[in-house]
């Protein structure tokens, strides 16, 4: 080793990683070397302007004896309930609502009815609030907490769409009781 003092010697010996280490990192940038770097990403579908039922809406005031007269499966009269969505923009081609809740307690009735979320003396029980649309297809569809209408196509012409379900109380034993029934859903929408 001519010409390399004997301490830089000493040093190359204890430091070889060291040395790769740097050496490997220079060839990384020759001036000849091309990188080809890979970007990914996706565009959503932008939100549709949406008209809302009310806040509350009324499902009536009925007799419970009416209810249990029709034994378990009873049920109050029927309420059509209509969600607009209007000027969607270009690119979105379909909507999808997850509807959220509480449900009724009653095993086997849990993933079909809403919970009546008043309780006490003044609330009814062995009622629950039922939702359910009629596909394109016939017959109806019971939504229930957590369940999910993701097949709203809208109108390429106009951009729009409606989904139109319906609600009710219904009586899971033929047992409801006089009283108040309030229940909340929450309706989350998607696009695609």
């Amino acid at each position: 080793m001519m010409g390399i003092p004997m301490k830089v010697v000493s040093l190359l010996k204890c430091l070889p990683g060291f040395m790769l280490m740097i050496s490997s990192t220079s060839w990384a940038y020759n001036t000849e070397d091309s990188v080809q770097v890979e970007v990914t990403g996706s565009i959503k579908a932008s939100p549709c302007t949406v008209i809302w039922p009310p806040n509350a809406f009324n499902l009536g005031l009925y007799l419970a004896s009416d209810l249990n007269r029709a034994g378990p499966g009873g049920n109050t009269q029927t309420k059509s309930v209509n969600i607009e969505f209007i000027n969607c923009p270009m690119g979105t081609n379909q909507v999808g609502i997850t509807f959220m809740g509480q449900p009724v307690a009653d095993s086997g009735f849990e993933s079909l009815l809403f919970a009546n979320n008043l309780t006490g003396e003044d609330a009814t029980s062995d009622v629950g609030l039922q939702l359910f649309y009629k596909p394109a297809q016939g017959g109806t569809q019971s939504i229930g907490p957590g369940d999910e209408y993701k097949s709203v196509q809208l109108d390429v012409v106009n951009q729009t769409a409606v989904l139109n379900f319906y609600a009710r109380m219904y009586t899971m034993h033929g047992l409801a009781t006089p009283g108040k029934f309030s229940a909340t859903v929450t309706m989350n929408v998607s696009y695609q």
